[in-house]
């Protein structure tokens, strides 16, 4: 019997080393287990990290990139607003060179208008100093014979008036 026991208890013995090896076995795998996973965790916090690293970089450089935006567009703002401020100026100068041109076009067509009319009335005028002109011609010419033919028979009438002195003075 107590062979027995002792081979009982040395049963259990190896039972108990069996299960004490099994369960260092399982110790040993979820150390493992914990190790690798600890290590996961260790790369995963360093690779977040260096992520986090690189995207506070990459907000800083976008703020930095934005900033430098606003300056950009406030600068073409400012650059646009004096353009727009001198195109407005230049703008009213031609306006008004613009009216100046107008009067003086109005004032030429006036100018235009009053030439024409007295280019007319100078025609018209023209027109009947030629028409008197020819008249006169025509009237110079019909005294001109007139005197012509008055001379002719003046001269005629001497002829006769000197003949006939003549006559009486023989008579």
């Amino acid at each position: 019997m107590e062979q027995e026991k002792r081979k009982e208890l040395e049963q259990e013995k190896k039972s108990f080393e069996n299960k004490k090896v099994e369960v260092d076995r399982e110790n040993q795998h979820f150390r493992e287990d914990y190790r690798k996973k600890y290590n996961e965790l260790e790369l995963q916090v360093q690779l977040f990290e260096s992520r986090k690293a690189e995207n506070e970089e990459m907000i800083q450089k976008s703020e930095q990139a934005l900033k430098a935006k606003h300056q950009e567009v406030d600068d073409i703002r400012k650059r646009l607003t004096i353009q727009e401020s001198d195109l407005l100026r230049r703008y009213k100068v031609l306006e008004q060179k613009e009216l100046i041109i107008s009067k003086q076009a109005d004032e030429y067509e006036t100018k235009l208008e009053v030439f024409h009319m007295e280019k007319q009335s100078f025609d018209r005028e023209k027109y009947q100093v030629t028409d008197l002109a020819s008249k006169t011609r025509e009237q110079s010419e019909v005294i001109n014979k007139f005197k012509r033919d008055f001379d002719t028979e003046k001269e005629r009438n001497k002829r006769l008036k000197a003949e006939l002195e003549n006559m009486q003075y023989k008579l």
